[in-house]
């Protein structure tokens, strides 16, 4: 058996879920990636990660992708890109609306639909950052309690943030507000604040 496997069966049994791990090349074009697919359960993880991490790491990354399957991050993050895309609509034909009833003629009644759509869409899209964001937390916190329940040392976890992200970093606040992932440096200090 792979050292992918052994790992793998070793998760299975201190998780909640039924789950396959695959081994590949890149993810999106990724060589240091691991990912979650929903349909078929499926948890990838690149040959790089492989190869760079230890196996206490390597089970922290696999069981992170678990708790995203656990949690049904997916699905909730589709539900709420969903809920934001027809707040957008209704927005937009509320304004139209207001502004066609108001005598505003074609030019300005398209300038504040446009208008409205930016703003909507850009909030919505905040929003949806903001939980990827926190189901990304969650899954931190989640993977670590399933390796380590399978036996693997917890410290592992901030370690292996640190070798994914090529060290730890602390971007500024755009890049914080814009990204679907915390720092690294804010999942370091968690997860290492977690493990003691």
């Amino acid at each position: 058996m792979s050292r992918l496997g052994r790992i793998a069966n070793r998760l299975r049994r201190a998780s909640n879920e039924s789950f396959w791990v695959e081994q590949t090349d890149q993810i999106e074009g990724d060589p240091m990636q691991a990912a979650a697919f929903p349909d078929g359960n499926k948890v990838k993880v690149t040959t790089g990660l492989v190869n760079r991490l230890t196996d206490d790491e390597l089970a922290y990354v696999i069981g992170h992708e678990i708790a995203h399957l656990e949690g049904g991050h997916a699905a909730r993050l589709e539900r709420t890109h969903d809920a934001g895309l027809s707040i957008a609509k209704a927005s937009v034909r509320a304004v139209d609306r207001a502004l066609e009833r108001s005598g505003v003629g074609m030019g300005g009644r398209i300038v504040g639909a446009l208008t409205s759509a930016v703003i909507t869409g850009a909030a919505a899209g905040l929003g949806s950052l903001k939980q990827s964001r926190d189901l990304e937390r969650e899954a931190d916190d989640r993977g670590q309690e399933i390796s380590s329940s399978a036996g693997y040392d917890p410290e592992a976890a901030a370690s292996a943030i640190a070798k994914i992200d090529g060290g730890l970093n602390d971007p500024g606040l755009i890049q914080k507000l814009t990204s679907t992932h915390p720092s690294s440096c804010e999942r370091y200090l968690n997860l290492s604040g977690k493990s003691h």
